[in-house]
C-alpha cells in the first residue's frame, strides 16, 4: 500500500507541490481518512531530545506494515539533517517497508 508523507518547513517545497508530487506518484486521497499525513509547522515543535520524528511522521511509520511504501516528494521531509533523514530510513526498512521519492522516482 501506498502511504503519503508531506512536512511544512523553511526550504522544502510548498504543501500544494507535495501533493501534486504524490498524486504524479498514484496518491490521490488528501482527506482526513487518506492515507497522507502532514506536519503543518515543525518549526513550532521540537524533536525530543531522543531526535523522534515529528508526530504525523511518527503515526505515519506507525500505520506502515510490511511491504508498504512511503511516497515523499522529496527526501528532506524525512527530517531536518541527514542523520535525522537515515534514522527514518532505517525504521522504515525495520517495518520491511521502502520509501518513493517521488523527485526523482
Amino acid at each position: 500500500m501506498q502511504l503519503g508523507y508531506t512536512r511544512d518547513a523553511p526550504g522544502l517545497p510548498s504543501r500544494k507541490a507535495q501533493q501534486d508530487a504524490l498524486r504524479a506518484a498514484g496518491i490521490e486521497d488528501f482527506s482526513d481518512e487518506g492515507p497522507v499525513w502532514h506536519d503543518a509547522n515543525p518549526k513550532r515543535r521540537k524533536q525530543s531530545a531522543c531526535g523522534e520524528p515529528l508526530p504525523d511522521l511518527s503515526e505515519a511509520l506507525r500505520a506502515m506494515r510490511p511491504g508498504d511504501v512511503l511516497v515523499v516528494a522529496n527526501p528532506a521531509v524525512l527530517g531536518g539533517s541527514r542523520g535525522q533523514v537515515f534514522e527514518v530510513l532505517q525504521a522504515i526498512g525495520q517495518r520491511q517497508g521502502a520509501v518513493f521519492d517521488a523527485s526523482t522516482g
